[in-house]
């Protein structure tokens, strides 16, 4: 397993509803990351099918956009992964064929196929501060918090809202992860608060934190600013806010080991182990 993991953020705009352009778009880039030895490409949340087909489309069409696991889109991607010796984050609308459920999901896939996948668990739904979500009305919440272990490390990764959820990042720290990923559709509206708890987040559980958020898309205000944050919090890479952009940067475990030493969160959280919580 390399110490040193050279990865590349996409803060790039979909098309809305047109699938097999934004496949089209991420494989392209991912040539041209491979090109200059990236190993990793990160997409945004709901990257293939645009995030603002939730809401503006009926359930029904909305449907018809989602992807399976044995997809062609799938296959094609996991075919160009093999091909460039090259690994993929990337977010879409998932669908369950055993139950045709639909979730937001990030689908993480390798050289030797698909890795993982997280379907995100809490869904807002409502008003936030003035900003209307309705991710309930569309997908099923994911029951699972999984840490993939790779070839290239130890990843967890969440969606967007799930950062506000302290817990989510911990267990999987808890699991192992090194690297923590979270694909995001922030607003703009949301700006201060993700400003706020990303770096919290990657201190408490000494880990890294890749955020990689949508640009604007269509008449949505999403914040970008997608950024690389290290084991300490402090911003090693950071993109545009507002505007397409692009960010690469090197990763390393050795220095999540050293963060674990200094600031050893998750080993001291055992003494709360005596906690009663019933």
């Amino acid at each position: 397993m390399p110490d040193t993991l050279k990865i590349d953020i996409a803060q790039i705009s979909p098309r809305p509803g047109d699938i097999n352009h934004n496949l089209n778009t991420a494989m392209e880039y991912m040539e041209k990351s491979s090109a200059e030895g990236i190993k990793l490409v990160i997409f945004p949340e709901m990257y293939i099918s645009g995030y603002s087909v939730i809401g503006s489309y009926s359930t029904e069409d909305f449907n018809k956009i989602s992807v399976s696991m044995n997809d062609v889109l799938v296959n094609k991607l996991i075919r160009l992964c093999s091909r460039l010796d090259e690994y993929v984050i990337i977010g879409l609308p998932l669908r369950d064929t055993s139950d045709d459920k639909v979730y937001n999901a990030a689908l993480f896939l390798g050289p030797d196929g698909i890795i993982g996948v997280h379907r995100k668990i809490t869904l807002p739904d409502g008003n936030y501060r003035g900003q209307k979500f309705c991710e309930g009305k569309y997908f099923k919440p994911g029951r699972n918090i999984s840490t993939f272990k790779t070839p290239i490390g130890a990843f967890g990764i969440f969606i967007c809202y799930e950062l506000f959820m302290p817990e989510i990042p911990r267990m999987l720290a808890v699991q192992g992860a090194e690297y923590l990923v979270c694909l995001a559709a922030g607003p703009m509206s949301q700006k201060k608060a993700f400003d706020m708890f990303l770096p919290v987040r990657a201190i408490e559980n000494s880990a890294y934190l890749i955020f990689c958020n949508l640009p604007r898309e269509g008449n949505m205000d999403f914040f970008g600013s997608s950024r690389i944050l290290m084991p300490n919090g402090r911003i090693l890479e950071q993109a545009a806010v507002g505007d397409e952009d692009r960010i690469t940067g090197e990763i390393n475990s050795t220095a999540v080991g050293k963060a674990r030493l200094s600031y050893p969160n998750l080993r001291d959280r055992k003494a709360l182990d005596f906690l009663n919580t019933d």
